[in-house]
């Protein structure tokens, strides 16, 4: 029994700290496509707070600079990038690099030659007769714009408790054993 508390006392103190120098975030582009030199809007979230980011658009062959972007106390941003008229049509990731060189994000870009039709045009169009729908509204939702409510009843707390202490209790028979 000795044996068992020095060795779950040594698991239980033996937690490491993890360093996490930087939160790994999202990226949102207005189109996954984009003409040669046009340019998108991007949106991010779940990213460290009032942090600069730097942006690259790594192709194939090629990787250019973009500029510096800022996240807000909420770990967000809004922006508009000016994509490179030297970055020719093809299939491109939009990189977002923390300040210590890890990416905190990405998001696939392709690069069309000419800029291509607005896509949110023609879905408005599609969908002009479904009277108290706003497409412009719903092409930008976001999840913080649709709560979902989870409730767990008494009954399923205590059969969650249940399971962790069979758990626990399978745990030290086997330990028991050894």
């Amino acid at each position: 029994m000795k044996r068992f508390l020095s060795i779950a006392a040594a698991f239980v103190f033996s937690v490491t700290a993890v360093a996490i120098a930087h939160e790994h975030g999202a990226i949102h582009l207005s189109a996954a496509e984009a003409g040669v030199g046009s340019t998108i809007g991007v949106t991010a979230d779940h990213l460290s707070k009032k942090a600069t980011f730097r942006f690259e658009l790594r192709g194939v062959l090629d990787t250019y600079a973009l500029p510096d972007v800022k996240s807000d106390t909420a770990g967000k941003f809004d922006t508009h990038l000016n994509l490179p008229p030297a970055a020719a049509a093809g299939s491109y990731s939009l990189v977002l690099i923390a300040e210590d060189g890890d990416i905190s994000a990405r998001a696939d870009l392709t690069i069309v030659a000419s800029a291509p039709i607005n896509a949110v045009s023609a879905v408005d169009a599609a969908h002009a007769a479904m009277p108290g729908m706003d497409m412009a509204a719903m092409s930008k939702a976001r999840k913080e714009m649709m709560p979902l409510t989870v409730k767990t009843s008494g009954a399923e707390w205590i059969a969650i408790v249940g399971v962790m202490v069979l758990c626990i209790a399978g745990g030290l028979a086997l330990v028991r054993q050894s």
